[in-house]
């Protein structure tokens, strides 16, 4: 039996005290991960509309974490990646911290989408539409790293030996889960709050169906921007 007087244990906020890089060029989608992960307890968020707003920020923010779209103009996720992990081979002072864990955020989530993002030394990888739940424990789990940082000439980026070895092969891409978000329209942003759907919510009757036709309208239009900028 619990005792009255026993104390209670709080459960900390997964992103307690973090400072976070938020760098998307889609509005709607910027507001809901800046609130998400000032929910989960992150100290502070900022956001940046594409890449080379992001790397004009770092010297002064200073983000302990980057969570950034793949997809966007001037600079987009993969470069802006390529970028900070690059200055740690040729020292930039422009980016003051190039072992920062990066977490990018895309509709492709394809095994070759996965592999070049690995590549280029992200520490996670979300899947486009996503859930609430997912988005933060991928940004707690990259923000907590406990792999070694490894930086050689064709490799700059966490080392996944020991996370491969301990994973089974089906286990070894990096985690997704895509999940429908309700769009919201401009008008009510600023007086409701923003809810994501979950898996749970579209069970019932054509709710499965109704999820991946949402899913793959999503990566077919980010096809078609991929497509018009090449």
């Amino acid at each position: 039996m619990k005792s009255a007087d026993a104390p209670t244990l709080s459960r900390k906020p997964p992103l307690e005290g973090r400072r976070i890089l938020v760098v998307d060029d889609h509005a709607h989608t910027a507001i809901l991960v800046k609130q998400t992960l000032l929910s989960a307890g992150a100290a502070e968020v900022a956001v940046a509309n594409d890449g080379e707003m992001a790397l004009a920020m770092l010297p002064s923010f200073r983000p302990d974490l980057i969570v950034t779209d793949m997809m966007m103009p001037v600079i987009g996720g993969m470069e802006l990646v390529r970028v900070v992990r690059q200055a740690a081979l040729t020292p930039n002072a422009g980016v003051p911290d190039p072992t920062v864990p990066i977490v990018l955020v895309s509709a492709f989530g394809s095994r070759r989408a996965v592999r070049a993002a690995r590549q280029a030394g992200i520490d996670a990888f979300v899947v486009k539409p996503f859930s609430v739940g997912s988005l933060v424990k991928r940004v707690d789990r990259a923000g907590n790293r406990t792999a070694d940082f490894v930086v050689r000439a064709d490799y700059v980026g966490p080392d996944r030996r020991t996370s491969e070895k301990r994973k089974g092969p089906a286990h070894r891409a990096l985690d997704m889960e895509p999940v429908a978000l309700i769009p919201i329209a401009d008008d009510t942003l600023a007086s409701h709050p923003l809810r994501v759907v979950t898996q749970e919510d579209v069970a019932g009757e054509g709710g499965p169906s109704m999820l991946q036709a949402l899913y793959d309208r999503i990566r077919d239009l980010e096809e078609e921007r991929a497509a018009e900028r090449a």
